[in-house]
């Protein structure tokens, strides 16, 4: 990268250092997400209980007219949700920038300005890869909780029904057919052949990945409960 004009490193690091700021607050707003899933997981799950807790006093068989199969498969589509949600907060490692040990090899390799700037544009390119690797493991596993917390309130509502009454088949089918339908339009196919493709080691990329950069990359700050050591 000596021939790479200076002005030229200096518009890619400005642009690789706002791709990285949007690849974070995305993370992040996952995170946000994964949280809000799990409060609502148990709550819900509070609620449950405190309703099949009340009639159980006086009534033992209402209460166990409820534990049929629908309520069943409610509420344990209702624990794989929130076990989900409490997963994405293992794979939460991601790159922010310029880690201390970085900084430290900077000045004591005496970098010149242009080979600071075409280090550091290699190590944006190294970090963006990685952190859209996080986000290929990441965006799964909040949809699916996302359509397991369906599931489970469409579980528990059948079961509530069918403690009543008697779930009609039309009401089954269309329930179903709905769900089907959720998880076909909200991008999980897709989001499971792209983290299949990561766990096999290729690009996350639609396309092949571009060519590893000439300089060596920085040491990056990972950030999460899965962060390498520094």
């Amino acid at each position: 990268m000596d021939d790479v004009p200076r002005e030229t490193l200096a518009r890619l690091s400005a642009e690789g250092r706002s791709t990285l700021d949007g690849q974070i607050a995305t993370l992040d707003a996952i995170d946000s997400k994964a949280h809000s899933i799990l409060q609502v997981n148990v709550a819900l799950a509070t609620l449950v209980f405190t309703a099949l807790a009340i009639p159980a006093g006086f009534d033992r068989e209402a209460a166990a007219a409820f534990a049929n199969p629908y309520s069943i498969a409610g509420f344990l589509a209702l624990v794989l949700s929130a076990a989900l949600a409490g997963l994405l907060y293992t794979a939460t490692s991601r790159y922010g920038g310029l880690g201390p040990d970085a900084l430290d090899s900077a000045v004591e390799d005496g970098l010149s300005e242009s080979e600071f700037d075409a280090r550091l544009v290699a190590s944006y390119a190294t970090w963006l890869r990685a952190n859209r690797r996080t986000n290929a493991r990441k965006a799964p596993l909040v949809t699916l909780s996302v359509l397991l917390l369906v599931a489970a309130v469409a579980g528990l509502g059948l079961g509530a029904v069918d403690a009543l009454w008697t779930v009609p088949l039309s009401l089954l089918l269309v329930t179903l057919l709905g769900l089907l339908a959720l998880a076909a339009i909200s991008g999980l196919p897709r989001q499971l052949s792209r983290w299949w493709r990561v766990r096999a080691g290729g690009s996350v990329a639609d396309g092949p990945e571009t060519a590893v950069l000439e300089a060596e990359p920085f040491a990056g700050l990972q950030t999460g409960v899965d962060a390498d050591a520094e």
